[in-house]
């Protein structure tokens, strides 16, 4: 019986191009989705206190182009 490389005991190919088991797939895959979760987690706690601010950044090009006398009304943005 042969040892595997032990990259290929943590989950990972032992080479480059080597096929992946589908298993392997699905672990890579929960990696990826983890992480990109993560990192709209981050980003959105970052950026909350600034939600106000934000809101008025984004919603200027519309307010130019409402007719003269109207508003927006945003209720707990």
């Amino acid at each position: 019986m042969s040892e595997q490389p032990e990259n290929e005991k943590l989950g990972q190919p032992a080479e480059e191009g080597a096929e992946m088991t589908f298993v392997e797939h699905l672990v890579e895959l929960r990696d990826r989705l983890l992480r990109a979760l993560i990192a709209v987690l981050v980003i959105l706690l970052c950026t909350f206190p600034f939600a106000d601010t934000l809101y008025v950044l984004l919603a200027g090009p519309l307010l130019a182009h409402l007719p003269d006398g109207t508003t927006m009304i945003a209720t707990e943005v």
